[in-house]
């Protein structure tokens, strides 16, 4: 397979992921920040998920599920970078802070300041 097609086999998988992914009402809070994979679980899996999709986005490498920013935020900046996988090594092997709660990334609390829409 040449460049230009894999070029657009990637960015039509991003689109694609990007597409199926909607914002839910400011009732609802069904999101796990820190949980990538979208299992209902904040661990190493999430952090290698993260790291996958930034360095390989692609079709083998999906966005952090269900939706990019919250899922893959563990730290609470409301973004998604290496940062939050180092968090969750941080969080599963040295007893460091747990991520935030779904409300508390939405809406703030604690030592998060609230991203807003979850995304």
């Amino acid at each position: 397979m040449d460049r230009s097609k894999l070029k657009l086999l990637l960015l039509t998988s991003i689109i694609l992921s990007l597409a199926l992914t909607t914002a839910i009402s400011s009732d609802e809070c069904d999101c796990l920040p820190g949980d990538a994979n979208g299992d209902g679980v904040v661990d190493v899996a999430d952090a290698v998920r993260g790291i996958c999709w930034l360095f390989y986005p692609g079709f083998f490498c999906p966005p952090p599920y269900p939706y990019p920013t919250c899922s893959g935020d563990a730290n609470g900046d409301c973004g998604f970078n290496v940062g939050d996988a180092v968090y969750i090594i941080g969080y599963v092997f040295k007893d460091g802070d747990p991520p935030p709660t779904c409300d508390q990334w939405r809406d703030g609390g604690g030592a998060f300041g609230g991203c807003g829409e979850i995304f």
